[in-house]
């Protein structure tokens, strides 16, 4: 599992704000399901009694084909209790909308969020979808795999959550109508990189008729990343229907052995003392994460809040430098780019010579603020930049 992966997934939510739509027909119409999460930071909030308020319109569009099916708007006030909250990207506020259609052919959902506050629009979603009620002419029909909060469906509540998870084994709700037994056969399959490895397979068998069922997936074993659920509907040996899920796990107490040390290992930037990184390094598994925390806490520029900033924002760096800046030779938090990153932060202006006739391709980084000016160039041709100027660059005078 790559470092930078496993770092965003042992941060609780997800990194940015995202619509997540489930298609769940039945005989007579076509349900959607629609989960909106709006990280705070892309509000403007205004001060009163005390506390910071926004307000945001949600605003839906349903097509059949050019047809408008269903159009409507909502209007919110989300309240946090503190400033750094507003500015948080680890919290995200969930809205929840449930439309309903006829059935057809072919649709498309437009979302969009406004910020009332700036009169701007903070988020915006078009996705099209195929009529899974088609598939019935062969047999079969079923929804997708809709994630739902394993206690609230023990209540009687069906209540869509995020496809991530920490300790609670993934729990998703599907349902639909056959007119002949059919199997379901499915496969969890491991996402890592480029590759996907297989880890577990099973199946079902169901009577014809009407079905609604429920699959939980075990947790247990796996470490943090990000995972694919492939299940196959066959009726008489012939696959009828597909489905798939991803979903993603995160932890401190998921991360592999690998990540937890490479982990360690990016903390270096920070100047810690010795006896700090050697404490972190030798921990017992079950230490791990009261040692971490602990490192952090030395640290917290405002230990009176829930977040510390100073933390979110290194895990950030590290994350953007494994994302955009790893090579075949090397991890990108240990390469000159990512070093540089981590070490003082995105640069003030970025230029990109991708195709250069006589050079290799090159970036030149200028950090204004420090009178800094850094080129990197990619010499091998395999996105391995190295700094090059200048040459008696010390990262550590700063």
């Amino acid at each position: 599992m790559s470092l930078f992966l496993s770092l965003l997934l042992f941060l609780p939510i997800a990194p940015d704000s995202v619509v997540r739509i489930y298609q769940v027909p039945d005989s007579t119409e076509t349900i959607f399901l629609v989960r909106i999460e709006l990280s705070p930071s892309m509000l403007q909030y205004r001060k009163a009694d005390g506390r910071y308020q926004a307000e945001y319109e949600v605003q839906i569009e349903l097509f059949g084909g050019k047809d408008l099916l269903k159009g409507d708007y909502w209007r919110y006030t989300t309240t946090q209790d503190s400033y750094p909250q507003t500015h948080s990207t680890q919290e995200s506020i969930n809205r929840f909308v449930v439309l309903r259609a006829p059935h057809r052919d072919r649709y498309e959902i437009k979302v969009r969020v406004k910020d009332l506050g700036s009169g701007r629009v903070v988020l915006e979603r078009k996705q099209k979808f195929s009529g899974y009620f088609l598939e019935g002419k062969r047999g079969l029909w079923v929804s997708d795999f809709v994630p739902l909060d394993r206690e609230k469906y023990r209540e009687g509540e069906k209540v869509v959550v995020s496809p991530y998870f920490s300790e609670a084994d993934p729990f998703l709700f599907f349902r639909g109508v056959s007119r002949s037994p059919f199997t379901l056969r499915w496969k969890l399959l491991a996402e890592e990189g480029l590759r996907v490895k297989p880890l577990e397979e099973a199946e079902r068998q169901y009577p014809e008729g009407p079905f609604a069922d429920t699959l939980s997936i075990p947790i247990e074993g796996l470490t943090s990343g990000s995972y694919l659920l492939e299940a196959q509907f066959r009726v008489n040996g012939r696959v009828v229907a597909k489905r798939t899920f991803r979903f993603f796990l995160y932890g401190f107490n998921l991360l592999s052995d690998e990540d937890y040390f490479d982990l360690v290992d990016a903390l270096r930037y920070l100047n810690p003392e010795s006896w700090e990184i050697e404490e972190l390094r030798k921990a017992e598994p079950a230490e791990r994460e009261s040692l971490w925390d602990a490192f952090w806490k030395r640290r917290d520029p405002t230990p009176e809040t829930e977040r510390n900033e100073l933390k979110d924002e290194f895990l950030r760096r590290v994350e953007y430098a494994n994302t955009h800046f790893s090579s075949p030779l090397v991890k990108g938090y240990k390469s000159d780019r990512g070093r540089v990153y981590i070490k003082l932060g995105p640069p003030d202006e970025r230029e990109y010579h991708p195709f250069e006739l006589e050079y290799p391709a090159y970036e030149i980084w200028y950090y204004y603020s420090l009178n800094l000016t850094l080129v990197f160039m990619d010499e091998r041709g395999i996105g391995d930049y190295v700094l090059v100027y200048p040459r008696n660059f010390n990262l550590w005078d700063f």
